[in-house]
């Protein structure tokens, strides 16, 4: 019987095990990323590396970058007077240019029990890094150059849902986030949207 209890406990302890052992060590995610602040659309990419604990809790590190230009023209033509030929038209040109970076980390939460598909929720918490270029052309007038940045605090609070496409690939096909930062001295809300690949490592 003491025999027999053995081998059954140790039965039991690999299986536990090996069922523990049920899921991706490490992640990495990298892809396309939307970013909607303060009523401009900003595109770019958005990348992540995870290292998971167990079959649903782990750690994440979490980048993205997004981008944005404008330019605008306006037009201004000066009224003549009697006897003086009008003076030429001119013109104005704002050109601008914002690059908005972020860095977070948190925990991740995954629910692995379904085949082939993998919904996830995170909170993540770090800083954000924010860019402004604009240039002023007023022609004949000349021209002025602004630039400043802003460093401060920012967060990532969403989820999103991964599709196997192999063992050791898949398909993020949605990551939606509330981003709330602060930059440039007041509070700022924003919505992220991501998807793109995830490569899985150490996965048994």
């Amino acid at each position: 019987m003491k025999k027999l209890f053995s081998i059954v406990s140790l039965v039991l302890v690999c299986l536990f095990s090996a069922k523990a052992q049920d899921f991706p060590k490490a992640e990495v995610f990298g892809g396309y990323s939307y970013l909607r602040a303060d009523g401009a659309n900003l595109n770019g990419w958005n990348a992540s590396v995870s290292g998971n604990l167990n079959s649903w809790f782990g750690l994440v590190a979490d980048f993205s970058g997004h981008y944005d230009s404008a330019s605008t023209r306006s037009e201004f033509t000066f009224p003549g007077f009697p006897g003086i030929p009008p003076f030429p038209g001119s013109s104005t040109i704002v050109r601008s240019e914002t690059s908005a970076h972020t860095f977070l980390a948190g925990p991740r939460f995954s629910y692995r029990k379904i085949e082939q598909i993998t919904p996830f929720a995170h909170v993540l918490l770090g800083a954000s890094r924010r860019h402004v270029e604009s240039e002023v052309d007023f022609g004949v007038l000349g021209r002025t150059f602004f630039s400043s940045n802003s460093t401060a605090f920012a967060a990532a609070l969403g989820g999103g849902l991964d599709v196997a496409l192999s063992k050791n690939i898949a398909l993020r096909v949605v990551q939606a986030d509330y981003l709330p930062t602060r930059s440039f001295g007041s509070f700022r809300s924003n919505g992220r949207v991501s998807m793109g690949l995830v490569f899985r490592f150490g996965n048994k």
